[in-house]
């Protein structure tokens, strides 16, 4: 009867999704249980005996067992392919927004497959794709979200997060082998750098329009002490302050702060926890522990470009800081040169407000901004992957910045910095061999790896 109703249908390509046991899954030997057997193998015949122009996508093979669990909702095989259909079976390394019928056969095959060996010790079920194949073809096309295009609130951040990640077929966050938070942004529209009416603003801020195409992971905290840790170990690695014998940055037993051998990522003349963000570590020693955490975790991870990193700190905002103009405000959302800290160093220039901390906090200790990352103002400065160099104008789409140079960039600003280093349009620089006890660095990673 199914055959028929397809074989009279106009459309071109005719698929039968078939969701049903082709084994009896009771004791043998029942008057019932034989009945059922023998339609089950009248199943399995009518299915291998497909008519032309017909393709069938069967949940199992014959003599298994179609298997179904509550909590799903469906079928197992079910499940998947609504799924599949969904986002998650267009296939990695071919990524084009569409789901192929060989794609989801692929992706529903392999995670029933999964689910049933997990759950249902002692038994297999493996779907199968029957009839005369003669080429792929597209079962349905995704419809990408709109670009967020700033300005925009917290909610409306939050909203293009999840419709992205839905279309993605991924998670809005993600957490790594390290316990490492990273957070989807979506691909959007911003004016990068400051206008010539901010304060504090510099030269090398030139407002200019920055798309961003494609969504991306950042980290949603600033690399800890304990995650840097756990790649030192791994690898024996030791960082440019404890090869080079110059060592880092610290403060020292005088009140003074200077560059000796002892001052490492493990001592800065301060206490900081494991949670704290790791300091004295250069652009180059950044780059060693992503290539071993990349390594470790089978996924890339890389430094945020400075319009990636600019467009997750603003979260849509326009304003000086993600949050407005006032420089005071900075104690919710950021550790800075504050009054806790003039209170000890009665010396330094602050703002009057005070945030609780005279040197690093722990990572999430202030508020998030749209997009859900901390401490993107202060706490640590935060090495980028570009050469420092002057905008370059007509990179207007994701751009990268010079091609070449001698200088890195960092930004965000650290606990004891001026609030117009801060800013979200800041911008610091250095050698790559640079170390200071007020940087470090957070992750990124594509989308799509």
């Amino acid at each position: 009867m199914i055959y028929k109703q397809l074989d009279a249908s106009q459309a071109q390509r005719k698929v039968l999704l078939v969701d049903a046991c082709r084994n009896d899954p009771r004791p043998p030997g029942s008057r019932d249980a034989r009945s059922h057997e023998q339609s089950l193998k009248g199943l399995s015949d009518q299915l291998k005996a497909l008519p032309e122009g017909i393709l069938a996508l069967s949940s199992s093979a014959a003599g298994q067992v179609s298997w179904e669990d509550t909590t799903l909702g469906h079928g197992v095989f079910v499940h998947y392919v609504m799924q599949g259909l969904s986002a998650k079976a267009d296939a990695e390394g071919n990524r084009d927004g569409s789901v192929s019928l060989l794609e989801l056969y692929a992706y529903a095959n392999v995670q029933t497959r999964r689910w049933v060996l997990h759950n249902r010790p002692g038994y297999i079920q493996t779907p199968e794709l029957l009839g005369r194949v003669t080429g792929d073809f597209e079962l349905g096309r995704r419809i990408a979200p709109p670009l967020a295009v700033s300005p925009f609130n917290a909610t409306a951040a939050q909203g293009y997060q999840q419709a992205w990640a839905q279309y993605l077929g991924q998670p809005v966050e993600l957490t790594n082998s390290l316990g490492m938070k990273l957070v989807l942004i979506p691909p959007g529209e911003f004016m990068m750098g400051s206008s010539e009416s901010e304060a504090d603003r510099s030269s090398d801020e030139a407002q200019h329009r920055v798309r961003i195409t494609k969504p991306y992971y950042l980290g949603m905290h600033e690399v800890t002490v304990g995650q840097f840790r756990a790649f030192v170990e791994a690898r024996s690695y030791r960082t440019e302050a404890e090869r080079d014998g110059k060592g880092g940055y610290g403060l020292g037993s005088d009140g003074n702060w200077s560059q000796k051998p002892e001052y490492t990522w493990r001592n800065v003349g301060f206490s900081q926890g494991e949670d704290h963000p790791v300091v004295n570590v250069s652009w180059n020693d950044a780059a060693a522990f992503i290539e071993w955490l990349s390594e470790k975790d089978r996924r890339s991870y890389r430094l945020p470009t400075e319009a990636e990193w600019e467009y997750g700190c603003r979260g849509g905002t326009t304003t000086a800081y993600q949050y407005g103009t006032d420089p005071e405000g900075l104690v919710q959302v950021g550790n800075v040169a504050d009054g806790t800290a003039k209170a000890k160093f009665s010396g330094w220039s602050t703002i009057s407000a005070r945030d609780g901390y005279v040197f690093t906090a722990p990572g999430g200790s202030f508020r998030a901004n749209g997009f859900g990352f901390y401490d993107m103002h202060g706490n640590v400065f935060e090495w980028c992957s570009d050469w420092y160099g002057d905008y370059v104008m007509a990179q207007v789409g994701d751009p990268t910045g010079p091609t070449a140079g001698s200088l890195r960039v960092f930004r965000g600003g650290g606990w004891f910095s001026l609030a117009g280093f801060c800013r979200s349009a800041s911008r610091r620089w250095s050698t790559p061999d640079y170390r200071y006890y007020n940087l470090g660095f957070r992750l990124a990673s594509n989308s799509v790896d």
